[in-house]
C-alpha cells in the first residue's frame, strides 16, 4: 500500500472533497472556478461532481467517454504541505 492511496472520500456541494489516505492522513481538496475547463468542464456540473468515486485509489469520475481522475500523490504532498488544505487552480 502506498501512503498517498486514498482510503475514503466525502464530496461535498461546495466542490471540495475530504479524503483520507492509506497512512492515515486527513484532509480537504477544494476545487476552484478555474478548474472548471476544458476536461474539468463537465464536473461544474454539481450532481456530476458528487458522484466522483475511489479507482484504484485515485479520486475518479465517469464522463461517458472517458474517466477523469486527480493525481493522489500530488494532493496528498499539498495536504501534507498546507495544513491539510489542497486548493486546486
Amino acid at each position: 500500500m502506498i501512503n498517498w492511496e486514498i482510503q475514503k472520500a466525502n464530496f461535498n456541494p461546495d466542490y471540495s472533497i475530504e479524503i483520507k489516505f492509506a497512512d492515515g492522513t486527513n484532509g480537504i481538496v477544494k476545487i476552484q472556478e478555474s478548474r472548471f475547463r476544458k476536461v474539468f468542464a463537465p464536473l461544474k456540473d454539481i450532481k456530476l461532481f458528487l458522484k466522483g468515486f475511489i479507482k484504484y485509489g485515485a479520486i475518479t469520475w465517469n464522463l461517458g467517454d472517458y474517466e477523469l481522475d486527480l493525481a493522489p500523490d500530488t494532493m496528498y504532498e499539498e495536504i501534507k504541505n498546507n495544513n491539510g488544505i489542497y486548493i486546486c487552480k
